[in-house]
């Protein structure tokens, strides 16, 4: 019987990719739930949040690639905020520093929202 070897580098980068994303993810629907009193309201917040964030890019890059390259400018930007595009980074095991800061600034900010919300409310 062989032993199963798994590359240290690629579990430990899906392990920060799930952790990061899950703090973006999780601070997004703390920021739906200050926005809203009703838990159904929220939920769909940020399901549709989320869903731009992962699959609203993509969908941008087939209309970049079917009009073409100079059409739109900030593509590139929004191409990168897209939250699965760090994914490969994460599981070759590369952690580079430009996916971190954006989950992390990402999370700061949607929960700084969320905080601003709130205490607007009192």
């Amino acid at each position: 019987m062989t032993a199963l070897l798994l590359d240290r580098g690629t579990l430990q980068g899906g392990y920060t990719f799930i952790a990061l994303s899950g703090a973006l993810f999780i601070a997004v629907g703390i920021f739906s739930s200050s926005l809203t009193r009703s838990q159904l309201v929220a939920g769909m917040l940020s399901f549709s949040i989320l869903f731009i964030l992962m699959v609203g890019a993509t969908a941008l890059n087939f209309v970049e690639s079917s009009l073409g390259h100079n059409q739109f400018r900030g593509l590139g930007l929004i191409h990168y905020l897209q939250v699965f595009q760090h994914f490969e980074d994460f599981v070759r095991g590369t952690l580079d520093t430009r996916p971190i800061v954006y989950y992390l600034t990402g999370t700061a900010l949607v929960l700084g929202l969320a905080g601003y919300n709130v205490e607007s409310k009192a």
